[in-house]
């Protein structure tokens, strides 16, 4: 980063890990959120099925940041009490899905896992008719998604650590 007199994060959670390790200029630089667009979408009508809980997440990224095990393991807890909820799991693709992940998911019928790539309106309708949002990541960059569910009005379970602070 030498070449560069300031560089530029989009959260200050990822701008102090930098300015923390290596005392150079790094700016924090918040991202852009469309709130019209989703205000637009906010009229679409719930959905009246049980009481449901969505996480999404990317296989091909680095799958123990986003945690999906320790949510779907707290799923399957809660469910054991409380039979007429589901999860809904979004990944862009199950290539690079972790095999006891996805033996685990398959094991439990109230979970259902949403494949491929959803544009924004669609993304935002699935969003738009769940209850809860749930990230129980390690780590997170900015944390659009967990904006987009508070910004709709969702309830949200997450982790207290991270980008998402911002």
């Amino acid at each position: 980063f030498a070449f560069f007199r300031n560089i530029f994060f989009n959260s200050k959670f990822i701008s102090d890990s930098f300015n923390r390790e290596n005392k150079s200029n790094y700016s924090f630089f918040p991202l852009p959120a469309d709130n019209d667009k989703l205000e637009k979408i906010t009229s679409i009508v719930k959905s009246k099925r049980n009481f449901s809980y969505f996480f999404a997440f990317d296989p091909s990224s680095f799958e123990t940041r986003k945690n999906p095990m320790a949510v779907v393991k707290a799923f399957i807890r809660l469910n054991k009490k409380i039979s007429n909820i589901s999860l809904i799991i979004k990944v862009n693709t199950l290539y690079n899905i972790n095999k006891d992940l996805l033996r685990l998911i398959k094991s439990n019928s109230n979970i259902n896992l949403v494949s491929g790539f959803l544009s924004d309106d669609e993304y935002i309708k699935l969003l738009n008719s769940i209850n809860t949002f749930v990230s129980l990541h390690r780590a997170e960059g900015f944390g659009r998604n967990i904006y987009e569910a508070l910004y709709l009005g969702k309830d949200i379970v997450c982790s207290d650590y991270g980008g998402n602070k911002d």
